[in-house]
């Protein structure tokens, strides 16, 4: 369903055979800002569609995404719609790994305050790591806007009017309060991964009213601590590693993710899912040891671009920044859950040179 007061400017690409699973998170966002854009600017122009949602508000929220083996966040929710900024805080027993599970912590945070609108920070006290999106800020209930009532309901005991309604490929479904909080909220956002296929809410003993700043201040790992030093050692490792990719994509590793087989094809088969026109490929890599903080590396204005690593040094975590290490496994073993990578252009070793010559890091 969509309103005619909202003339949209962005296309919804179908998502090609050559992005990656995190070229499709920078999509899934830079499309649900432009939507949201769109959205205040009909707000503007007309009368309110959609459920009433309460313009500050905090709750105890679980959460649950499209893999099960990624677990139930539990957590804390905060939205102050005039003020453009949202915080979830959720923790969870990700089984991917190992059966009994392991606790991750994870802090997202959006505020409207430039180019890295969108940040991460994974982990807890010290060992906590930040991780930027450069992806604008979006209203996460800004689809609730094309809604259509359906009735009412009930969440956890509590009556709740039920909406329904999506533009395009993006679908969402909300139980209000009288209060203007809602209950539950799900969306599906028609990407093929599947960790971001769909995303899923329930909300509890909601508190209304504006919200202060100190509840929305970065993380100490994003404030401080943002991107990682390398980590001390400095010796050579010969790295046999996977990529999942397209078959039109160039046979290059410049500004692009990696991973061993175990950190890899785990994430892939069990979290991201492929399609039949994907390729897998071997690379070998000979690398320097003083592991920078992992970059997120996506397609963006015609070019590879990663964000967030340090300087040349290849980059590098455990999967989903799990195990037994420190520093979400930047320079840790990680032989149980295996490592991810990511290689900066500047880092690559000339055609021919040694390793190290010039400060290079990779080849």
């Amino acid at each position: 369903m969509r309103s005619s007061s909202a003339v949209f400017a962005f296309a919804l690409v179908p998502l090609g055979a050559a992005q990656t699973f995190l070229d499709s998170v920078e999509r899934v966002y830079t499309e649900l800002a432009a939507l949201a854009h769109e959205v205040a600017a009909a707000r503007q122009a007309g009368p309110r569609l959609g459920p009433y949602i309460a313009p500050a508000w905090k709750a105890d929220v679980q959460q649950l995404f499209g893999v099960s083996s990624l677990g139930t966040g539990v957590g804390t929710y905060l939205y102050d719609r005039e003020g453009r900024r949202w915080r979830s805080t959720a923790t969870a027993n990700i089984t991917l790994f190992h059966a009994g599970g392991e606790r991750w912590v994870q802090d997202q945070l959006s505020a409207d305050v430039g180019t890295f609108g969108q940040n991460m920070t994974t982990g807890e006290g010290p060992n906590a790591v930040c991780r930027a999106l450069p992806t604008r800020y979006s209203d996460p209930f800004a689809l609730l806007h094309f809604a259509r009532r359906q009735g009412m309901s009930s969440v956890g005991g509590e009556p709740c009017e039920l909406w329904a309604g999506g533009v395009a490929a993006y679908n969402a479904s909300a139980c209000v309060g009288s209060d203007g909080v809602p209950r539950a909220f799900n969306m599906t956002t028609g990407v093929a991964y599947k960790a971001l296929s769909s995303m899923h809410y329930v909300f509890s003993n909601p508190v209304v009213g504006p919200l202060d700043d100190a509840e929305f201040a970065p993380s100490d790992a994003c404030a401080s601590r943002y991107p990682a030093p390398p980590c001390g050692q400095s010796g050579v490792a010969e790295l046999e590693l996977f990529r999942v990719h397209g078959a039109q994509e160039p046979p290059s590793l410049e500004n692009r993710n990696l991973g061993d087989a175990l950190g890899d094809m785990a994430f892939f088969c069990d979290i991201a899912g492929f399609d039949e026109s994907q390729l897998v490929t071997k690379w070998s890599v000979e690398a320097n040891t003083s592991w920078g903080q992992y970059a997120y590396c996506i397609y963006a204005a015609h070019k590879n671009l990663c964000f967030g690593h340090t300087g040349k040094h290849v980059g590098r975590e455990g999967a989903l920044s799990l195990g037994k290490g420190t520093m979400g496994g930047q320079c840790s073993a990680n032989s149980d859950i295996g490592s991810v990578f990511s290689f900066p252009t500047e880092g690559r070793c000339p055609e021919g040179a040694q390793l190290g010559s010039g400060g290079c890091t990779w080849k």
